[in-house]
């Protein structure tokens, strides 16, 4: 297996970014027109929320991480 360069990394990094952002205004939206027509809450607002929570914990659990491995040295 091939390692991936920087370049790579970055360009795949960027990727994943943007589609994760098409993916949250995509779910957004479908979940406030799904809530408007039926006022009931609609999976695609509860993914979105569960998306939105799982990347919170997620990123706050590394940099907690980071820091702690940081604060040893």
């Amino acid at each position: 297996m091939k390692k991936t360069d920087d370049m790579e990394s970055k360009i795949n990094l960027k990727g994943i970014k943007w589609s994760w952002f098409f993916v949250m205004i995509a779910l957004f939206l479908w979940g406030m027109y799904d809530y408007i027509k039926t006022q009931r809450t609609p999976l695609p607002s509860l993914l979105f929320i569960l998306q939105f929570l799982v990347y919170f914990f997620v990123t706050s659990i590394e940099k907690w991480r980071v820091k702690k491995e940081k604060n040893k040295k």
